[in-house]
């Protein structure tokens, strides 16, 4: 398939999800209130719905905040962390796989000197590369979508997402404790 073709089913597939979530309503239920319910009722199936929730909102661009502001409320730094990192990471497998089906090596076909020379820092060093970006981008979709579709390897991704997320969650439970003591 070449490089428009699948450009064009990209496209589609993401405004098809997009109008759907909108159209249908779901993105209503996408706030911190419904989320603190469903976490104060049932742990085990709302760790699972908190992650669907999470993976779909991060492929959709929805602002990752509301997810990390309601398990620091409702369970505490701790739990929180470890329940965001899991999310996060599962979220950075879902973009990977699901992005990756589409438009595997699609950015490759960009004939551009910075694009080529961000791909050849890429190339030499995937892991560093990987991990900074983490650090400094979390589980944002761009970052998703890009490292996706550029032929990185699965076990390069996985390992720099999985060494660089903690940091940037970790600042995250301390900061949101932290104003939310103010707040509540």
């Amino acid at each position: 398939m070449d490089f428009r073709k699948k450009l064009a089913i990209f496209l589609v597939v993401v405004l098809s999800v997009v109008v759907t979530v909108r159209v249908s309503g779901a993105s209503e239920f996408l706030t911190v209130e419904y989320l603190k319910l469903i976490l104060e009722k049932n742990l085990f199936v709302a760790v699972g719905i908190f992650v669907g929730l999470f993976v779909i909102a991060n492929l959709l661009y929805i602002p990752g905040f509301i997810f990390l502001l309601a398990p620091v409320l409702v369970l505490g730094k701790q739990k929180a962390f470890f329940l965001m990192f899991f999310t996060g990471s599962i979220s950075c497998l879902v973009s990977y796989f699901l992005i990756g089906y589409f438009g595997k090596n699609l950015l490759r076909n960009f004939k551009n000197q910075y694009a080529q020379k961000a791909f050849d820092r890429l190339d030499k060093r995937p892991l560093q590369s990987i991990f900074i970006l983490r650090l400094l981008m979390q589980t944002n979709p761009a970052l998703n979508y890009s490292l996706a579709m550029s032929g990185v390897r699965f076990r390069d991704y996985m390992l720099g997402s999985l060494l660089g997320l903690p940091i940037p969650i970790a600042i995250y439970c301390l900061t949101f404790e932290f104003f939310a003591s103010f707040l509540i």
